[in-house]
């Protein structure tokens, strides 16, 4: 019975009768279920709409397990849209050796799809955080303030290939940083997520004219070496 544990993990349901699953792999499970249900059910009606006795319904547990895992509906909200390491590791790859407008491409490309195939999820991060309260405001900001030094890093590098650009102005990671999250923001909010990816080249073109120059962000919005 062990072979199904994998499927258990992904937010299904425990097997009925004897399952052969540790205590660990319950909780784990359970848990799963409980962080599913409560991005699904915010995604169909929001937040606010969204109860505990809806969450511990669609998850098929019982309160008194909600409870084990979470203080309260906020905390399982928070703890949902804090699992954004995918989007985290596409900017903790290194790009030492590679040129630094592939190295925006490839982070332009693995944020938006991260976005395309977690939709909920992307939902929740994007939209709803702004609707729950301070301290959820203030999460979903250290989460995309955090590509700012990757910023930093890409614009040094290319004033490494290209000397004869200009200094970086200091407030263009930033600007840059929340220009893209608050688009794409607008883009869910207004029901036309699930094809981000489209916007690959607008926001590469963008990315390398804030931390470059026009003449760079042409070439690399065209996918032409700058």
């Amino acid at each position: 019975m062990r072979a199904k544990v994998k499927s258990v993990r992904r937010g299904k349901p425990l097997p009925r009768g004897r399952h052969g699953l540790s205590a660990g792999e319950v909780q784990a499970s359970q848990r799963a279920r409980l962080l599913q249900a409560m991005l699904q059910l915010t995604r169909k009606q929001g937040y606010a709409a969204t109860t505990i006795p809806q969450i511990v319904a669609a998850a098929r547990v019982s309160s008194n397990t909600f409870y084990e895992h979470f203080e309260d509906k906020e905390d399982c909200f928070l703890t949902a849209c804090d699992d954004i390491r995918g989007a985290r590791g596409v900017a903790a790859q290194s790009f030492e050796g590679v040129d630094w407008v592939d190295a925006v491409r490839y982070i332009v490309r693995g944020t938006l799809q991260w976005c395309d195939e977690r939709p909920e999820l992307a939902h929740a991060v994007y939209v709803e955080m702004l609707l729950v309260s301070q301290k959820a405001v203030r999460q979903r900001e250290k989460a995309y303030r955090s590509f700012e030094p990757l910023c930093v890093e890409l614009a040094a590098q290319a004033r490494l290939q290209n000397p004869k650009l200009p200094p970086l102005r200091p407030s263009a990671p930033q600007m840059l940083v929340v220009a893209m999250t608050e688009f794409i923001a607008a883009e869910i909010r207004d029901g036309r997520d699930g094809n981000l990816i489209r916007l690959e080249d607008d926001f590469v073109y963008l990315t390398v004219k804030l931390l470059a120059d026009e003449e760079m962000a042409r070439a690399a919005a065209a996918g032409k070496d700058a």
